[in-house]
């Protein structure tokens, strides 16, 4: 599974659309442009009930289109409402090429919930059912913090951990 786009959709139903590309893909830009947004749009729509630290003026409705080998699925989620930060209902849908819905298709089919999408893309990649695809998180999407932690701390066990 590899992720092709992210794709968030304002309230007059207009589209912004990440595109991702085949191997890794760097992203990179000025202060306060989204970069940290990126993974928790993922994780909310991996099945993750939560969305926190995302910027969400304007904003009504997160997607990611995932590509597998023969097949793409699409998961939306509305951002939560009256200013919570949970939501466990979701628009999923499966095809060989996803076509993008439109805002009106995503509130009319709403038609699951995060506890079945997680079962569907667990299922997809056959993670076993003691696990979930949420407990891949942290090994498939690291934040800088991880990264620096890593490569401080567990890349060069020599040094001695202090806590000042």
């Amino acid at each position: 599974m590899r992720i092709d786009s992210i794709i968030l959709y304002n309230k007059n139903g207009e589209q912004r659309k990440l595109s991702f590309k085949d191997g890794v893909n760097i992203i990179a830009g000025t202060r306060n442009t989204g970069k940290f947004a990126i993974i928790p749009i993922i994780e909310y729509c991996l099945g993750n009930s939560e969305l926190n630290s995302v910027v969400r003026d304007n904003v009504a409705f997160y997607a990611v289109i995932y590509q597998f080998f023969d097949r793409q699925i699409i998961v939306a989620k509305p951002e939560p409402r009256e200013n919570r930060i949970v939501e466990s209902k979701a628009f999923y849908k499966e095809e060989q090429n996803i076509i993008v819905p439109t805002l009106t298709e995503l509130r009319n089919n709403l038609d699951t919930n995060d506890a079945i999408v997680k079962n569907k893309l667990s299922q997809l990649l056959d993670i076993d059912s003691f696990f979930s695809i949420q407990d891949t998180l942290f090994l498939l999407f690291q934040d800088k913090q991880t990264n620096e932690f890593r490569r401080n701390f567990m890349m060069f066990p020599e040094r001695p951990y202090s806590v000042n």
